[in-house]
């Protein structure tokens, strides 16, 4: 199984939990793991995040896109530092 395909799930199941917290949740999960010398753990909370801002973002250009009628395209993912 690829990285993303253990990323997405827990990112879109954080989304349904925390609904609009989920991307500052993920965030403080990454930095206490971060600060508590977890780096593989931070790393992994990072992708999450990244993934729980796409996926927010994926929701707001949904809705304004059925309320403009025009299908949505999905953005390309960069893994990273939580910005």
């Amino acid at each position: 199984m690829t990285e993303h395909a253990k990323i997405f799930p827990a990112a879109r199941k954080f989304v349904e939990r925390f609904g609009k917290d989920a991307l500052t949740e993920a965030r403080k999960r990454a930095m206490e793991l971060e600060n508590a010398g977890r780096a593989d753990g931070s790393a992994t909370w990072v992708l999450i995040y990244r993934e729980v801002k796409v996926l927010m973002m994926d929701d707001a250009r949904r809705h304004e896109a059925l309320a403009a009628g025009t299908r949505v395209k999905r953005e390309t993912r960069n893994h990273g530092t939580c910005r």
